[in-house]
């Protein structure tokens, strides 16, 4: 009985994995003409330096947030009188 259910998923899996198997998603890439490889380059690179330029700014608002908090804490440790 499994024998025969192990074989009937076997050859639902033969079935379908052969002509995938052969066939595969057709001919490889085509290459890009220069042209046009030119420009996904540019493309690349002006979202490269904006996504670095947005990285800095949000580390930039990280590290104020923290010194701002860390400003806080120390506020909070001290007497309401500002002297000790």
């Amino acid at each position: 009985m499994q024998l025969s259910r192990f074989i009937r998923q076997l050859g639902l899996l033969l079935v379908l994995g052969l002509p995938g198997f052969g066939g595969g998603c057709g001919s490889g890439p085509t290459p890009l003409a220069q042209e046009d490889a030119e420009k996904v380059k540019a493309s690349h690179r002006g979202i490269h330096k904006q996504l670095k330029e947005a990285q800095k700014a949000v580390a930039k608002q990280i590290a104020e947030q923290k010194e701002k908090q860390g400003a806080m804490r120390r506020g909070a440790h001290r007497p309401a009188g500002g002297v000790r």
